[in-house]
């Protein structure tokens, strides 16, 4: 039988994100990969630097790669929350996400991070 590389799973974390759309799907794929040998997935939380942010509710969380240096994603997932308006003015990012948009299998996420989608006019995946 092959030996199957776990599929990448980023999740893009960032001030005033949703605390249930990023921990949520982390929890699903990772607790998918507890279950299984080998494990399927790899699931990193991914952050507009490596330097923690404050979701909402002041909930801590420290993404163990920046966008600039974490490994390629097969799925992508941009949670919701009100921290998405301010995603939409950092070019930079931007630029990674339209990027990633081109090379990841799927562009995943709640309906609130729609805005940030539709503003790259992309389509994207509920979860």
């Amino acid at each position: 039988m092959a030996v199957m590389n776990p599929r990448n799973i980023a999740i893009l974390v960032f001030d005033d994100v949703e605390v249930l759309d990023f921990a949520g799907p982390y929890e699903v794929f990772n607790a998918a990969s507890e279950v299984a040998d080998p494990p399927p997935f790899y699931v990193y939380a991914v952050g507009i630097s490596d330097r923690p942010v404050l979701a909402r509710g002041r909930f801590t969380v420290t993404p163990r790669y920046s966008a600039w240096d974490a490994p390629q994603a097969d799925i992508l997932v941009i949670p919701g929350g009100f921290g998405t308006r301010p995603l939409l003015k950092p070019e930079r990012l931007m630029a990674w996400i339209h990027e990633q948009a081109g090379k990841v299998e799927r562009l995943a996420g709640p309906a609130a991070h729609k805005l940030v989608v539709e503003e790259m006019e992309y389509n994207w995946s509920g979860i």
